[in-house]
């Protein structure tokens, strides 16, 4: 399957589509944390009640740590495709999970181990990632991105390569100048990080509008104003796309994309990181509620361990049965068989008499 085969696995959501999805997936942390604090009050008889963060406050938790993303792969000297991957990994997951059931700290270790081996960056290895970050084994951080594999990918749905190449694709004409590409990477990373948009449109409008933001950069002269270096060169990007396309209502949404992406860049998210101390704050909240799901999951750990005899017993039994079952319909059908041998013999006998005295003179 090609990398473009399994970007497609993710479609790409309304805005409106998007806030739903969140709330939904909010909504399911909040009962399930319910759930657990009854469980907790029940077996110690206190009041266990662990008060839940609120949306806004998670989806500023999660765009804090994803701005920390790029330096992460900085730090490790992880490629240009691996920070991208990682960092529309890391997004996806967490418009599918909350970050009360998932803390963003691991998640993010998991989205840069996952994309490098998805990018087959060989010489990043997990224990290299964590010296890169400083992470002693005494933080535990190596056991929490192993345990984190599994529902990480359950999360993404397949562990698919984000766009990185169509990322090359686009960017690695050699008559253009390396410093656009790498703006223009830079500014694709950052678009991902601070918005939504990786959740809403398609890789190929936000790679567009991001060489066309890039290359307005390099040839506006400086005393140009942002908004007229966003208008700046666009055009001519879509209209390099636009011809190999076939239908007209293609076009039309490829305009309406990449018009729609522009507004990105001049949206307060992308001028504005989430601040420390929101997100300390933030954290500090999710942190109770991380605790409770552990609880959780380590409860349904022990209630897997605990049925696992009793599901082999029922498994044994089953098979006894099942060849008790096949020994009797043998039997049944051989002594069926033997009747109908016995029952035709005796017939013979009867008649052999008669067709002797019929032909005697």
């Amino acid at each position: 399957m090609s990398m473009a085969q399994r970007t497609s696995c993710w479609i790409p959501l309304s805005e409106r589509a998007l806030l739903e999805l969140r709330e939904a997936v909010h909504e399911q942390a909040e009962v399930a944390l319910r759930g657990a604090s009854a469980a907790k009050a029940l077996g110690s008889g206190k009041d266990g009640a662990t008060k839940p963060i609120g949306l806004e406050q998670g989806c500023q938790l999660v765009l804090y740590y994803a701005q920390q993303l790029p330096e992460l792969c900085r730090l490790c000297k992880a490629p240009r495709e691996v920070c991208w991957s990682a960092v529309v990994f890391y997004r996806r997951f967490f418009a599918v999970r909350s970050p009360m059931a998932f803390d963003p700290t691991p998640v993010m270790f998991t989205a840069v181990f996952l994309a490098c081996k998805v990018e087959e960056a060989r010489q990043i290895t997990l224990d290299k990632l964590l010296a890169a970050a400083e992470m002693s084994p005494a933080s535990g951080m190596r056991e929490k991105v192993i345990a984190m594999e599994v529902p990480f990918l359950e999360g993404l749905g397949s562990p698919a390569a984000a766009s990185s190449a169509a990322v090359a694709a686009l960017l690695s004409d050699e008559e253009r100048r390396a410093e656009v590409v790498r703006d223009a990477e830079d500014r694709l990373i950052q678009l991902a990080v601070r918005t939504d948009a990786v959740l809403r449109w398609p890789s190929s409008a936000l790679l567009a509008v991001s060489f066309g933001v890039a290359l307005g950069m390099a040839l506006t002269p400086p005393s140009g104003s942002g908004a007229e270096i966003l208008e700046v060169h666009w055009g001519t990007v879509g209209s390099l796309l636009e011809p190999k396309l076939e239908l007209e209502g293609q076009r039309v949404a490829l305009r309406a994309w990449m018009d729609e992406v522009r507004q990105c860049f001049r949206s307060p998210a992308f001028t504005t990181p989430v601040p420390e101390a929101v997100a300390k704050e933030a954290a500090k909240a999710a942190r109770r509620c991380h605790r409770a799901f552990d609880r959780l999951r380590e409860r349904a750990a022990v209630d897997e361990q605990s049925m696992a005899p009793r599901l082999e017993k029922k498994r044994k039994a089953d098979r006894t049965q099942g060849q008790l079952t096949t020994e009797a319909a043998s039997k049944r059908a051989a002594a069926e068989a033997s009747a109908s041998a016995s029952a035709a013999e005796v017939g013979d006998r009867t008649e052999v008499p008669f067709a002797v005295g019929v032909a005697a003179p």
